[in-house]
């Protein structure tokens, strides 16, 4: 069982299973030392050995020596069946070399040969048909073996790669979020951000800009992972510099177009924005939308979308933003920015959980505060996607008056 395990790969430390073959190798056909050498440039490495006693290192030396070498070498160029160094005319199947008897066998794989197979005695005999033919089969083995190993290292190399970007990505992402929450008097204000197994571009803020006026953003960046993460991370630093000088508003997306578009262009990506701006003066909101989800509002019993048009960030060099739509809010009126992790996510049977279902669960809890709506709308979707994995981000920012 454990020999057919050998040749069929399921094993799961194939650089085991190397050194298994050779041992194995070298105890059937009764030589003293086994390797398997590969060659990369001008240098020999032995990739994998077995030795039956301490003679092996003598043996291991002499196969190191330049005549020697130059043969693996060749042996290695030509890629053909096993081959001997010739010690005398009609010996083509084993000779002494420097007191050991040795023997090259190129290691095939699919592109090519990856390495030699090297056999070495302390004592001169000569190999079957039938040790040759094993010889010729082990190698063979060896180079799936080999490939194995190789594949096995890539994809490991591969995991951790990946790992490490998502661990930056996280990091990037969590470094985005609002580390507190503003407070502003008569009103409620929160959010949460639950990043999915891979990393999204989704990204919410509350900003104080003079006069005492809130603005509460929600974005998404097309993508997965840190190059997702850093666009985002690019449009919120913009964003800030922008508010933190633009008086008018409604040039506030048109220029974080103008300013990031050229990069989400060149990345393939496109960002969705929604921007609500909160006048604590007129108790009134004003809501500018790129491309992304209407926000719902809570009133009179009933929640329905704030529609504003406005296309992605990203997608057309020029756009002018110029949509917007002013609500009144007034005591116990809800506004809920969300992403597409909260909408979009489906149950076991495949169906979204959808817009009627977000604005059902927003009206049974209106009366709850802030933190309590936000936490309803997660345990919603969540039972909802309840035996899924989650596929994107899920996102929430509330703003509740008192």
């Amino acid at each position: 069982m454990e020999d057919q395990r050998l040749i069929t790969g399921d094993d799961l430390n194939p650089e085991w299973r190397l050194k298994r073959v050779l041992n194995d190798l070298g105890t059937l056909i009764n030589v003293d030392y086994t390797a398997l050498v590969g060659i990369s440039g001008e240098s020999l490495t032995v990739l994998a050995e077995w030795r039956k006693s301490e003679d092996g290192e003598s043996i291991l030396l002499s196969l190191l020596q330049k005549d020697f070498n130059d043969y693996v070498r060749a042996v290695h160029d030509r890629g053909n069946s096993p081959h001997a160094p010739e010690a005398g005319a009609g010996n083509t199947t084993g000779c002494t070399w420097k007191s050991a008897l040795t023997m090259a066998v190129p290691v095939p794989v699919e592109k090519g040969v990856l390495g030699v197979l090297v056999l070495g005695c302390k004592k001169p005999r000569r190999f079957s048909d039938l040790a040759l033919k094993t010889i010729s089969i082990v190698a063979r083995v060896l180079g799936w073996a080999l490939e194995d190993a190789l594949r096995c290292r890539l994809a490991r190399k591969n995991l951790e790669d990946v790992k490490s970007e998502l661990v930056l990505a996280q990091k990037a992402q969590e470094n985005l979020l609002p580390q507190y929450f503003p407070e502003l008097e008569g009103i409620e204000i929160t959010g949460r951000s639950i990043p999915a197994r891979v990393v999204g571009g989704d990204y919410f803020d509350f900003l104080l800009l003079d006069g005492g006026r809130l603005v509460a953003v929600i974005g998404d960046v097309m993508g997965k992972g840190m190059a997702a993460a850093m666009l985002m991370f690019i449009l919120r630093s913009t964003l800030r510099a922008i508010l933190a000088e633009e008086k008018d508003l409604s040039r506030v997306l048109s220029r974080l177009n103008a300013i990031v578009g050229v990069d989400l262009r060149r990345a393939g990506a496109f960002a969705t924005f929604c921007i609500i701006v909160y006048d604590p003066d007129l108790r009134q909101i004003c809501c500018f939308n790129a491309g992304h989800h209407y926000p719902l509002c809570y009133q009179g019993g009933k929640a329905e979308t704030l529609i504003t048009n406005g296309i992605a960030l990203g997608l057309q060099e020029k756009y002018d933003y110029k949509d917007s739509r002013k609500l009144a809010l007034f005591s116990g009126e809800v506004v809920l920015l969300y992403t597409d992790g909260v909408v979009e996510a489906r149950n076991q049977h495949g169906e979204k959980f959808g817009l009627a279902r977000l604005k059902e669960v927003l009206q049974l809890n209106a009366g709850r505060n802030a933190a309590g709506i936000r936490e309803a709308v997660i345990e919603a979707v969540s039972r909802f996607a309840r035996g899924t994995s989650q596929k994107d981000d899920i996102t929430l920012a509330v703003i509740k008056v008192r």
